[in-house]
């Protein structure tokens, strides 16, 4: 938890005791800016929450089949044919860009 989680989350059980006191002595002011500071405290945990995230996704490398690497002479290997030409025209268009 980082420092805004932590002050979040404070913010969120004062609001939640405020409007509770209000509620007992019958102060609609009192509840009123229980659910505003409870509101402040969730979106300030959020804050801390999402600060938290990593910058940029990670990617896991996924690894194929043997059957499916190039054989070297420019053929994908154990694919029909028409997989097999779709593969090259592909690799074709990428490449002349």
């Amino acid at each position: 938890m980082n420092r805004d989680q932590i002050k979040g989350t404070a913010k969120d059980v004062a609001g939640k005791v405020q409007q509770k006191v209000g509620e007992l002595t019958g102060s609609k002011r009192q509840q009123v800016k229980g659910v505003a500071k409870q509101v402040e405290g969730k979106v300030q945990k959020g804050v801390g929450t999402w600060s938290e995230l990593p910058t940029r996704p990670t990617r896991t490398r996924v690894e194929r089949p043997e059957s499916v690497h190039s054989q070297g002479n420019g053929q994908i290997a154990s694919l029909p044919p028409v997989a097999s030409r779709a593969m090259r025209m592909n690799t074709f268009a990428m490449t002349n860009r």
